[in-house]
């Protein structure tokens, strides 16, 4: 199978699982429908946190002993078992412990696909081209993310269940297993993916942690804390302000496409210092303008758009320079740990300002995340100051 024809195969695969999981964005309404609020959902969807990083914690010597062609395929195939359960779980009259087994297994499958789907793509890609074929890649990530809700939200206008919701992930989860299942079958670069054994365990966490793209871990999970409260709670916040969430979930993604797809290869043409600092500021922008009272439609929108754009840009733009400022061999295990430090905040995030939203409101946990972003600028133009000076 020729590079491009995987580079295909990835991006379907992505978008496939992407779109179950926006899917599951609805969870926060279905669990207000069973008398439960934010808290709960958070308790539940941090379970997922529990799978994603088991599975992330052994990832680099599942891979040193089975490869890539064995390992790629099976985080969709974790994700669909997760929507089964799902829908188990409604169909038996919503039994909690059945909720946390399902977002259990959606951790691993999703943890699973997040960080082996970047080294698949690495095995096809020059050093080149891996700004703007991350970028892309991701695009179609966010595609289905931010089309999964609005499908939801339409599924639920025709009248049909929470249950339907869940079945129609499944369906798209186990269709993602199918295509990744090819590309493996079909791809001879896997083969080619070697790991270093020199180091292994707490010596390789070290020899990592030296590597001068261990910031970018930081930064990531600082990003990933904004990400995975505006869009894990955004049917809630949404209701408090009196918007239709669709609209956020839309105009976010539509944003983040366009600009991935359109602007990738203009920002490269930048200094990854100067795109990384301004595109921190725009998300800060991005969330001052949600802190507007009231807040009306064309700012909701606004303020979607120009986060979609701010952080559809910066995530890739980290990854890469993650990749970039790490020695080839050990960039396989550094995009592990790469996925380790967004699943943390992914997960485990929402579960502290759900808290905060329950007892205080959403204008506090805005300004938490107006925090997050200053310490995130902070540190990146750190980091790039003590390189320009060392240049």
């Amino acid at each position: 199978m020729q590079a491009t024809a995987v580079r295909r195969g990835l991006y379907l695969e992505r978008f496939l699982v992407a779109f179950a999981s926006g899917l599951f964005l609805s969870l926060p309404l279905y669990f207000r429908d069973m008398g439960r609020n934010e808290v709960f959902f958070a308790e539940v969807y941090a379970t997922g946190a529990v799978g994603t990083l088991a599975v992330i914690a052994v990832g680099v010597p599942c891979l040193r002993r089975w490869g890539l062609v064995r390992l790629a395929p099976v985080g969709c195939g974790v994700y669909a078992l997760g929507c089964l359960v799902y829908v188990l779980a409604d169909s038996v009259g919503g039994l909690l412990p059945f909720y946390f087994v399902a977002s259990l297994m959606q951790g691993m499958g999703w943890g699973l696909v997040f960080t082996f789907g970047p080294i698949c793509l690495s095995s096809v890609v020059s050093d080149g081209q891996r700004t703007q074929i991350f970028t892309e890649y991701a695009a179609f990530s966010t595609l289905g993310v931010g089309l999964g809700p609005l499908a939801a939200a339409l599924l639920h206008d025709w009248g049909l269940s929470h249950s339907t919701v869940f079945g129609v992930g499944l369906v798209s989860s186990a269709m993602a297993f199918m295509v990744a299942l090819r590309v493996a079958r079909g791809t001879q670069a896997y083969g080619s993916i070697r790991l270093e054994t020199g180091h292994q365990g707490i010596r390789e966490i070290k020899t990592i942690m030296t590597q001068p793209g261990s910031l970018f871990l930081v930064l990531v999970f600082l990003g990933a804390c904004v990400y995975t409260a505006m869009i894990n709670l955004q049917t809630t916040y949404a209701e408090s302000v009196g918007q239709a969430y669709v609209l956020f979930y839309g105009a976010y993604s539509v944003a983040v496409v366009l600009a991935r797809l359109l602007l990738a290869k203009a920002l490269a043409k930048h200094s990854p210092a100067r795109a990384c600092k301004g595109l921190i500021g725009l998300m800060a922008i991005a969330l001052l303008m949600m802190t507007v009272r009231p807040l009306t439609t064309p700012i909701y929108i606004l303020a979607a758009m120009t986060l979609g754009v701010a952080y559809g840009l910066l995530y890739p733009l980290i990854q890469a320079q993650c990749a970039q400022h790490t020695e080839p061999v050990y960039r396989p295990q550094v995009m592990v740990y790469f996925s380790l430090s967004y699943f943390v905040a992914v997960y485990l995030f929402p579960l502290l300002v759900a808290h905060v939203a329950v007892g205080w409101g959403y204008t506090p946990v805005l300004l938490i995340l107006l925090g997050v972003v200053t310490v995130q600028w902070g540190l990146a133009a750190r980091f790039y100051a003590v390189k320009r000076s060392a240049a």
